[in-house]
């Protein structure tokens, strides 16, 4: 069944279907922002009507602009649309108080539960962890706590500190005690995940050289060769798309975006394009890795998290990547030398058995300081940065 009403502004006669009863529209006639009534104060208004204006339909390809997610919205925060017409289209950083649902005979008008209003260009800071929160929010995104009577305030214009090694470390520290067990999680599943490959990859290896053993001693050996190098193939594929997923989990924590365990997959899905690139860049990272206990990451740790962050071509990636080296270097090798202290400190403490332990807990910290860190020398936000 349609719903035939007239423009408040113009006064073209409408037509459109009678589910978009209540959703936001344009008018095609003369463009204005219009509410769509519904039948029963559609009826009372076109009977008034003129039968010889312009009849004009309301499509839904090319008229409603408002999409009905946004209705769905409205709902799921117990705010029905307004009245047919409103003066003005509430705007979207605003709460209409007046709004009520036509109700039916015998009930009582749905009154919409308070809410905080939205004005622009503030923010709430939680006065538990100095997060910064958007002027509508109830509880911290950081840590949970209830913002119930902390008034906003005008968000300050945000600029970029100085690289600091203190500072970076705070700020990792703060951000990892509230993702702690995504970030620790992620670091078991790719512990797990190597385990299992090469189990699987030294069984194979295994299996072919005894069988061609079988066969002439001239292919066992053959065949040892070949597994190797099938191995250590395995190992550098395996290690790339490792950190392009480390990479992206540790980046979208930083940042404060929503991060899933699923971003460790990024290699298969979206990030599949930077696989190429990292299979030049992991040689490399192990070898320094390998240098004295990771001592020649120094100045490469942030290499990948720079190329998973820009997804820029493999040249232009290098290009950049030596030219922000190049401008903070002392920052660069200083937290270098933190991380290569975690190394350290978790090598030792293996002859004391806890060793694997404080690696559980240690290395997801030192993978998302490198986040932090790299954030910071490319002058982009954390997690816990007011925002604009």
């Amino acid at each position: 069944m349609a719903i035939e009403f007239t423009c408040p502004q113009c006064d073209h006669l409408l037509r459109t279907a009678e589910d978009k009863a209540g959703l936001s529209a344009k008018c095609p006639a003369c463009g204005e922002a219009i509410w769509v009534p519904y039948p029963h104060e559609a009826e009372g208004r076109s009977a008034s009507g003129e039968d010889d204006r312009d009849d004009v339909s309301l499509e839904k390809e090319d008229v409603f602009e408002v999409e009905e997610n946004a209705q769905r919205e409205s709902s799921a925060q117990d705010l029905p649309p307004p009245p047919y017409p409103p003066v003005d289209p509430p705007k979207t950083d605003e709460v209409a108080s007046d709004w009520s649902r036509p109700e039916a005979e015998g009930e009582e008008a749905v009154e919409p539960p308070p809410r905080r209003r939205q004005p622009a260009g503030e923010e709430i800071i939680c006065p538990n962890c100095q997060a910064s929160n958007g002027p509508a929010a109830l509880h911290c995104r950081i840590c949970g706590e209830s913002l119930e009577g902390v008034e906003p305030m005008a968000t300050p214009s945000w600029s970029p500190p100085v690289p600091d090694v203190g500072e970076a470390m705070s700020t990792a520290w703060r951000i990892y005690q509230d993702r702690m067990g995504l970030l620790i999680g992620a670091g078991l599943l790719l512990i797990l995940l190597f385990f299992l490959m090469y189990v699987v990859a030294y069984v194979g290896f295994l299996g072919v050289a005894f069988g061609l053993g079988q066969v002439a001693e001239e292919l066992a050996a053959v065949a040892v060769v070949a597994g190797m190098i099938f191995m250590f193939v395995a190992y550098i594929f395996a290690t790339a798309v490792a950190t392009i997923g480390m990479s992206r989990l540790n980046l979208r924590v930083a940042k404060g975006e929503p991060a899933e365990i699923s971003d460790l997959f990024y290699a298969f899905g979206d990030g599949r394009r930077l696989i190429p690139g990292m299979l030049l860049i992991a040689p490399l990272l192990l070898l320094l890795h390998g240098l004295s206990m990771g001592i020649g990451m120094l100045f490469f740790w942030h290499l990948p998290l720079y190329y998973v962050d820009r997804r820029a071509p493999i040249g232009e990636t290098l290009s950049g990547f030596f030219e922000q080296l190049g401008a903070s270097i002392g920052f660069v090798v200083l937290i270098g030398l933190v991380a290569f202290g975690i190394n350290l400190a978790t090598v030792l403490l293996t002859y004391c058995c806890i060793g694997l332990i404080v690696m559980i807990f240690s290395f997801p910290y030192m993978f998302l300081l490198y986040a932090v860190s790299y954030l910071r020398l490319s002058q982009q936000k954390t997690a816990i940065d007011h925002f604009h």
